[in-house]
């Protein structure tokens, strides 16, 4: 947590001292962006998968990438594709060896500020398909699942406009799925890149 306090007070700095731009000057972007993710799963899906009880510690958190197209709409409002990759959550513990990673698909609207032209902060809520794969090895039992379902996704941030082609973001969000997959949810963190066009 220490480096990722430091990489976002990094970024902030760069921020403050880089010449400004203006927003709303293109209508399509896309982005690049690392994430980390605090997890939130329901442990109690994973123990169901075996007959005995088990006994483990939770999951940790882990990392992904996020890549995003956008359009602009107008000062208001954003419509982008996202999709997202989670590497594993892991838990080794007391025999216990599991994994679980998430791909997520999703449509996002965004709602930005149109007070703000340098810094643009926002809102974004989506829904899409989430695709989560959990291999899961103990006392010689290997259990191995794909499960898909739907997802919905909400979150905020900011957009710092270094350029009219180029912007820095930082935001946060929420990420829970539903029917197969709603043991997964978690929170993310991420750092991108957008270029503007």
């Amino acid at each position: 947590m220490k480096k990722i306090v430091a990489v976002i007070l990094s970024v902030a700095c760069v921020m403050i001292f880089t010449g400004s731009a203006s927003a709303y000057q293109t209508k399509y972007y896309a982005g690049f962006s690392f994430l980390y993710a605090l997890e939130n799963l329901d442990e109690q899906q994973t123990r169901d998968k075996f007959t005995g009880p088990l006994s483990f510690d939770g999951f940790d958190d882990s990392w992904g990438v996020q890549l995003k197209a956008g359009y602009v709409v107008n000062k208001l409002l954003c419509v982008e594709a996202m999709y997202e990759f989670v590497d594993a959550f892991e838990i080794d513990s007391n025999g216990v060896s599991d994994e679980l990673d998430v791909m997520n698909v999703m449509v996002n609207a965004k709602l930005t500020c149109p007070a703000f032209d340098t810094w643009v902060p926002y809102v974004t809520a989506g829904l899409g398909v989430m695709s989560a794969n959990e291999e899961i090895r103990y006392a010689g039992v290997e259990n191995d699942t794909r499960e898909n379902g739907l997802s919905a996704r909400g979150g905020a941030g900011v957009d710092y406009y270094m350029t009219d082609e180029f912007s820095i973001g930082l935001e946060g969000a929420y990420v829970t799925g539903f029917g197969n997959v709603d043991h997964v949810r978690f929170t993310e963190l991420l750092l991108g890149v957008s270029y503007h066009f």
